[in-house]
């Protein structure tokens, strides 16, 4: 006998909640444990619970059940004794916790040994009824020991304490999260969550003393009614049953935003958001939120059995096999749609002359191609976030269509790379006062490319000084992480990439570095290689770079390296920082305006050599190695054997799949190749003409031109990856060796998500 809750795979066995009677599975190899029985073959539960699996043992794991600890759990507790060199905690579970004195940080974060006199002072640390945020370090017969040696743990203040059932908290790591709304949650693994006003980490680092003040600070109006609508959001969440993490508490939240905060726990307002969150299929952690089978006491069971009826009548039968299969393949669907939606505008858009639509579906097809390889080689594919790839692609693509196929969006960017040109082209007067008029007309790169890059760098720094720079990647942050659904900070970082370049992208969320995850760490650094940066993007235009497809490549990279990044080494476990609070750091307090240009100039100039050394190197050394192929290919019978045109039958088949016409295919692979193993000016040297004296750019035709202006626009070189692991491995040294092990793959990632955008503007023109 097969039942409606049968489960097909053994994943999906182990995460749902059921509640008494609920058929948990008819298969006859699974075996019954606790909190189930056994009624004519079929394994029913016996309570409200969790359903778990131990190999072929099925048992079910009561939500009333309370904690039971696990060494590195963060938990929220109250003190209830104070005695001899330890506080007792209760921590919800069956036995309290104990905290050593040896096991606290003194005021102001000292460590040392304790002595008779921190005794004496115990209640001034923590006393009777006092809150406390600390981690488990033992389990013992005895009960939990717990620890506060951190700087973020502490006693609790400004805030108010909800209770939740232990099972609906999932281990993470992290457990401190600062919302949106100017809120600052502490989830408990022990059920016990803290909401609080938000305080800034910096004030709690310049005064450590906080972590024992009883003082609450002042709390506004305002922030008192965020803390209240938040813990009733999170009532809520404990009432359906909801796995409750950052993201669903914000999803709450946002759902409550039209009701008052008085009205959210009535029975009226809890039925309808309890139905937003069921229609919307908001799980979240847990694997579904089965309403019509969700038993509570009152006066939940009525608000949850109206809400469960108002949903049943919407879904129109949701249990139905034909539901079930529609929300089996609902992306695949989605992604068919859209699909369609794309090839229908691209075959729509005219044509220049003498190109055919043929080569749109080349671009088409490289871009599936492209994905289904990057796909096949993540590091998880069941994690994989088609909403962030679906959602960065078609950004590409829009912003390509305005920019390419619409009168004002080219004005629009005509007119901005314009406009940068000009502003850049102000250094010309620092040069002329130093080298003479005759330096500027002697059209040396060195003298007209290097003093641009100065210019920019002290620009920039000004601009941190003043501010500007900050509000401008917060508010371009945030907007990523409202539309693509990628962490606050990768994609401040990601925001960066184009202004501030690859090494100093991530001193903006410099204090987080150490907490991020492998995924967003990996993210971070595709952006750095994908885009290049404003301080030479001048340079590229003095070769003959056009400025207005320089731009356009910069900013459409942006959303294509998150959606890449997310596709070869998804997210699977819980950001660092998932809210957009996060905020840039300056990298240095400069005293006053002259103090910040003076650090920019300084910048500018490391920079400028820095290209210096690797252009005199790099060319040196690829003469040098095209001399020995040349040599040995005379023995062989291939004169022009050469380092670009290896690279160029390596990367011919990548090349194709951009939409780059068959004639033109060699000429820009070995360009790519170029800009891989050497770096992107090279490549664009040579594409110009300014180093060999022969452009390219006069014997291909103008697609393949505007392709490669597009894919050469990359940081995404050998020497970038020893740069990167380098600056983000001093500022996060613990990180260092995760870092050296995702560069090689974020290097090649952030390579294809340029080629990307130029496949997409190769899709459009």
């Amino acid at each position: 006998m097969q039942t409606d809750t049968d489960f097909s795979t053994d994943a999906e066995l182990s995460s749902r909640i059921v509640t008494p009677g609920s058929a948990i599975t008819s298969d006859p190899m699974y075996m019954r444990g606790h909190g189930t029985f056994t009624e004519r073959d079929t394994i029913y539960s016996s309570v409200s619970g969790v359903v778990e699996r131990i190999n072929k043992l099925v048992s079910v794991r009561s939500l009333k059940q309370r904690y039971s600890g696990e060494v590195g759990d963060i938990v929220v507790g109250r003190i209830t004794e104070v005695g001899s060199k330890r506080w007792r905690v209760d921590v919800n579970s069956r036995q309290d916790g104990v905290l050593m004195l040896s096991s606290i940080n003194l005021p102001g974060g000292i460590l040392r040994r304790k002595s008779e006199s921190d005794e004496l002072q115990m209640r001034t640390f923590f006393a009777e009824g006092d809150l406390v945020f600390a981690e488990v370090q033992l389990n013992t017969p005895a009960g939990l020991s717990l620890h506060t040696r951190s700087i973020q743990y502490g006693k609790l203040r400004n805030g108010q304490l909800i209770t939740v059932f232990p099972q609906l908290v999932p281990r993470s790591r992290n457990h401190f999260h600062s919302l949106p709304c100017g809120v600052d949650v502490v989830i408990g693994v022990n059920g016990y969550i803290w909401v609080s006003k938000q305080v800034p980490a910096s004030k709690v680092e310049e005064n450590a003393e906080l972590i024992y003040s009883d003082k609450n600070d002042p709390i506004s109006d305002h922030e008192r009614e965020a803390i209240a609508r938040v813990a009733n959001c999170i009532s809520l969440l404990n009432r359906l049953y909801v796995k409750i993490t950052d993201a669903s508490i914000m999803y709450a939240y946002e759902e409550s935003l039209q009701h008052l905060v008085k009205d959210l726990l009535t029975k009226r307002v809890a039925v309808d958001l309890a139905h937003s969150i069921a229609v919307s299929n908001m799980t979240l952690e847990s694997k579904a939120m089965d309403l019509s089978s969700v038993e509570l006491v009152e006066p939940e069971a009525e608000i949850i059995e109206n809400a469960s009826n108002i949903h049943n009548e919407d879904m129109n039968g949701a249990r139905s096999r034909i539901y079930q299969l529609y929300l089996s393949h609902q992306k695949w669907l989605v992604g068919s749609v859209l699909l369609i939606l794309a090839l229908s505008v691209s075959l729509g858009l005219p044509v220049r002359p003498g190109e055919s639509r043929l080569s749109r579906m080349q671009s088409l097809f490289g871009i599936l191609v492209l994905t289904v390889i990057l796909a096949a080689t993540s590091r998880n594919r069941q994690k994989i976030n088609w909403r962030t790839v679906i959602s960065g692609y078609y950004m590409q693509f829009i912003l390509g269509c305005i920019v390419m196929k619409t009168k004002w969006g080219s004005s629009l960017f005509t007119w901005l790379a314009n406009t940068v040109s000009s502003f850049l082209s102000f250094s010309r007067f620092g040069t002329e006062l130093l080298f003479g008029q005759g330096a500027l007309q002697s059209g040396a790169i060195a003298l007209t490319m290097f003093p641009v890059i100065i210019f920019f760098a002290a620009f920039v720094q000004v601009m941190y000084y003043l501010g500007a720079v900050q509000w401008v990647l917060r508010h371009l942050g945030w907007f990523f992480y409202k539309t693509l659904g990628t962490s606050n900070a990768e994609s401040i970082v990601a925001s960066a990439s184009p202004f501030v370049g690859q090494s100093e992208n991530t001193l903006l969320v410099m204090d987080y570095l150490e907490q991020m995850t492998n995924s967003e760490l990996h993210a971070c650094m595709t952006a750095g290689f994908a885009t290049i940066s404003g301080s030479v993007f001048q340079a590229y235009v003095v070769l003959g770079v056009d400025a207005k497809n320089l731009i356009t490549a910069c900013i459409m990279s942006i959303p294509c390296s998150l959606a890449l990044s997310k596709i070869r080494y998804p997210e699977s476990d819980q950001p660092a920082r998932h809210s957009p609070t996060v905020k840039p750091k300056k990298r240095e307090r400069e005293v006053n305006i002259l103090h910040a240009l003076g650090n920019g100039a300084a910048t500018g100039v490391h920079l400028s050599l820095l290209i210096l050394a690797t252009i005199i190197g790099m060319v040196s050394l690829i003469y040098a190695v095209n001399f020995g192929l040349t040599w040995l290919g005379q023995f062989i019978g291939i004169s022009s054997l050469r380092l670009e045109l290896i690279l160029g039958y390596m990367l011919y088949p990548l090349t194709w799949l951009l939409g780059v016409p068959s004639k033109d295919v060699l000429q820009v692979s070995q360009l790519l190749g170029l800009k891989l193993v050497a770096n992107e000016f090279v490549a664009y040297s040579q594409l110009t003409g300014v180093a060999s004296g022969a452009a390219i750019q006069d014997t291909i035709s103008p697609r393949a031109l505007l392709i490669a202006q597009f894919a050469l626009a990359g940081f995404a070189n050998t020497g970038s990856v020893a740069q990167v692991i380098a600056s983000i491995g001093s500022l996060a040294p613990s990180r260092k060796a995760d870092v050296s092990r995702l560069a090689v793959s974020a290097c090649l990632t952030g390579a294809l998500a340029t080629a990307m955008s130029a496949a997409i503007v190769s899709m459009i023109v």
